[in-house]
């Protein structure tokens, strides 16, 4: 296990324990606000880069940071859409996830609370290991040798390609056909 395979086990714990404290209700609406913001990320992001560049000349900025013509090009497409995609998906996951908050009262009800706790837990794994795709997935468009190494010595990448390979593979295909690898 690397260091990689820590921080996506913490993610995964840290979502579980959420998911109790949190309850059911409140965690499958943060799932759908999940869904939401990772699809409307993807979609949007496009409109989104083409706002950045007309209005914060965010290609201007990049290329000049880069000056090297065909590579100052390809970072400059590369960046835009990445900061694009993060720019929606913080966006929806912040205005969303003040939606999701509100569920928590149903906490408080004794015959459901100790109920929607445990099923808030095995939300929240979900939700977890969507994370974990979602970050595997952003971290495999950047091909160096030390990402590629780090995550192909991932024993929880290792699992999640092995367990669930028709997801993640398709989840995979699906983000760097929107935003791109970055070599």
């Amino acid at each position: 296990m690397n260091w990689l395979d820590y921080a996506l086990i913490f993610i995964l714990i840290l979502n579980l324990y959420n998911g109790f404290r949190h309850g059911f209700l409140r965690q499958v609406a943060g799932l759908v606000s999940l869904f939401i913001a990772i699809y409307a990320a993807l979609f949007w992001s496009s409109d989104v880069k083409t706002y950045l560049q007309k209005y914060l000349k965010l290609d201007e900025v990049i290329t000049g940071l880069a000056r090297n013509g065909e590579a100052a090009s390809w970072l400059t497409e590369t960046l835009a859409n990445i900061i694009a995609f993060l720019v929606v998906f913080l966006v929806l996951s912040l205005v969303l996830g003040l939606i999701a908050r509100k569920m928590s009262i149903f906490n408080k009800i004794p015959i459901i609370g100790p109920l929607n706790a445990l099923l808030g837990s095995i939300t929240g794994a979900v939700k977890g290991v969507l994370v974990i795709f979602l970050i595997v997935a952003l971290l495999s468009l950047v091909e160096t040798a030390f990402w590629m190494r780090t995550v192909e010595a991932s024993v929880v990448v290792s699992l999640s390609r092995h367990y669930m390979p028709l997801f993640s593979g398709l989840f995979l295909d699906f983000v760097v056909g929107k935003l791109g690898k970055l070599i």
